[in-house]
């Protein structure tokens, strides 16, 4: 579905969008990675021949192993129909209702102390935060009830604490306790690669306006230098909870390293010898809003860099790319202009010409306004935000900023021609435009009335909840999403604009039948969920045994192939189970190393019908 894609979209411009917002309610920050779960040791042969030790086995739905292996799966059960609403009244807490938190904070066994910390509550409208003050060891906040909270940013007495929970959900009863411990500084330890030596002159930046996932380079965006001509080992600075850097030396490649302050860790940083790129432009038009971009061999987007006649990326690692000059974002099948591959070497200048094509004639911009009307029944919304995506649009046009003023008049500026979907938040409302060639300057959009929706979740083949805590929702036509309030496993609540609306599960669940159409009133829903198709990598220590635990930059170059066209993967996120369309067989490709290892081989796993298949994979030191 189209509306799914923008999660990711959203992941990488969210940021950017809340930095040009006063205290706008968005979406929450995304859920932080944990450490992999521990897995018991499997006796199985190792693979002749290979540097690594594989062990390949399918995990039933329940996370146990199956007994049939990967081959084949048990007939599914024939399906009940819907079990009958329970009719009686509900008495649980919509997320919106408001409630005064009376909490407590104690540091390591200060259960008084006076001080300050910054509180984040998300909700299924958006989220806020604030400053809260501790005065000994009390503090007190009105937040709705069900919210997720989040502690940050807590200072006693001029020393800096991490909470030992960073995240909680506030309970009805309005009783909070949040324990800390005093803020232990971490140390990188940045060596050479190839001779284990500790490197000097080091630097490392930090994203300040946004975040880039990029895990090859920091790219040309807004970044703050947080260490420059440093000598390893390096003290990094008291920002609490999960930061993420790009460190490098000189002479060689930047490097991505995601860690978790506060609690007093030593990570080694091994760094590459590195190569820059020099790309020679002809035919290039200045005003055509080109970027160079690099893609892997398999066509990953890695790095997008602005355009001029001759563009110059330092410190990458040595590897094989694709650099293409595109217009247009790089998600949303960009104008290519042109493309040559490169292959570049440590020590070395590669130098790359592209002759560029000459890009069609631009069509002419017309105007794309109009009014917004929401209806009463929602209420005073302090909150609006307006987005425009192109839908049937030239290739390399990009989706326009959005202006409304107070009056409800709002304009997307002049646009090219073609059909645009406009959708407006907090409502999740979504509304198809065609733009003809003379513009359109009196676009109504009109919010209809709410809805109240119920929906519960079972599993597809028995009626029983199912252990999904995540619910997607969306108008059909739209690209907003959110996320609607859980009561309780396989139970939501939330309201929605009359009209069709399309749901999507977690990373575990896919949601069978999924587009319905509200009713005014009470809608109550009744939802089958089917587990996904998936695989989950695991990378283990061959001495120690020990998972480890590597930042979300290598996971995103884990490539998951197969020969048959049907068998895709369909989730690209930093996570190390990566879902996949159907059964079958699948190559995993690893296309960077972890320090101190051994770069990793391409691997065949058979993925199976039920449940999710696992590949360990024991790595040799180097």
């Amino acid at each position: 579905m189209r509306w799914l894609a923008a999660v990711a979209v959203a992941a990488i411009v969210g940021l950017l969008v809340l930095s040009l917002r006063e205290r706008a309610p968005e979406r929450a920050p995304p859920a932080e990675p944990g450490d992999p779960a521990p897995v018991p040791a499997i006796d199985r042969p190792v693979v002749a021949g290979s540097d690594d030790i594989i062990v390949s086995e399918a995990l039933g739905g329940d996370g146990a192993p199956t007994d049939e292996g990967v081959s084949g799966s048990a007939p599914r059960p024939e399906r009940r129909p819907d079990p009958p609403w329970d009719e009686r009244e509900e008495t649980a807490t919509h997320a919106e209702a408001p409630i005064e938190i009376a909490g407590t904070l104690s540091v390591e066994g200060d259960a008084a102390p006076t001080g300050s910390f910054r509180l984040t509550w998300s909700w299924d409208q958006g989220w806020n935060r604030s400053t809260i003050d501790v005065r000994g060891g009390a503090w007190s906040a009105v937040v709705p009830v069900g919210s997720r909270l989040t502690f940050d940013e807590i200072r006693v007495g001029g020393r800096v604490a991490v909470a030992v929970d960073r995240k909680t959900v506030a309970p009805a009863s309005g009783r909070v306790a949040v324990a800390c411990r005093w803020f232990k500084p971490t140390t990188l330890r940045i060596l050479d690669a190839d001779t284990g030596a500790e490197l000097a002159g080091v630097e490392i930046v930090q994203h300040v306006a946004g975040f880039c996932l990029s895990g090859l380079h920091p790219g040309p965006g807004y970044v703050q230098v947080v260490a420059d001509d440093a000598a390893s080992p390096v003290t990094l600075p008291e920002q609490p909870g999960q930061q993420v850097y790009w460190v490098r030396g000189p002479g060689h490649a930047w490097k991505r390293v995601e860690v978790m302050l506060g609690f007093g860790d030593e990570r080694i940083v091994r760094l590459p010898k590195a190569g820059d790129l020099d790309v020679r432009l002809s035919n290039f038009d200045p005003d055509s809003g080109a970027e160079v971009r690099l893609y892997d061999v398999t066509g990953g987007h890695l790095l997008s860099w602005p355009s001029d006649t001759r563009p110059r990326i330092e410190s990458l690692a040595p590897g094989k790319y694709r650099v293409r000059v595109e217009v247009g974002e790089w998600f949303r099948e960009p104008l290519l202009l042109g493309e040559a591959p490169a292959e570049v070497e440590a020590g070395v200048v590669t130098e790359v010409a592209i002759e560029l094509r000459d890009p069609p004639h631009p069509e002419r911009l017309v105007p794309l306004a109009g009014t917004l009307h929401v209806d009463p029944g929602w209420g005073e919304e302090a909150w609006i935000h307006m987005s425009v995506d192109g839908e049937d649009v030239p290739p390399g046009t990009d989706d326009p900023d959005v202006t409304l003023s107070k009056d409800g008049r709002w304009s997307a500026g002049r646009v090219p021609p073609g059909r645009y979907a406009i959708n407006v938040r907090p409502w999740t409302w979504c509304q198809v435009v065609d733009v003809g060639p003379a513009g359109t300057p009196d676009v109504r959009i009109v919010v209809p009335p709410p809805c109240d929706v119920e929906v519960r979740v079972l599993l597809s083949d028995r009626d029983e909840a199912a252990p999904i805590h995540t619910l997607w929702w969306g108008m059909r036509q739209g690209s907003c999403l959110e996320d609607a309030a859980s009561e309780a496993p396989g139970r939501f609540r939330f309201r929605a604009p009359l009209g069709e609306i399309e749901f999507d599960g977690d990373d575990d669940f896919e949601i069978e039948e999924r587009v319905v159409e509200l009713k005014p009133g009470l809608n109550r829903i009744t939802l089958r969920a089917q587990r996904k198709h998936g695989l989950t990598i695991e990378l283990r220590d061959d001495v120690t045994g020990a998972n480890l635990r590597v930042d979300g930059g290598f996971w995103a170059r884990i490539t998951v192939a197969s020969d048959d066209p049907g068998c895709r993967s369909a989730d690209t996120s930093f996570s190390n189970t990566i879902r996949v369309t159907k059964p079958g067989r699948y190559r995993v490709m690893f296309s960077g190393e972890i320090d101190g290892f051994r770069s990793i081989d391409d691997h065949e796993v058979d993925v199976p019908a039920e449940g999710t298949a696992r590949l360990v994979v024991r790595l040799r030191r180097k």
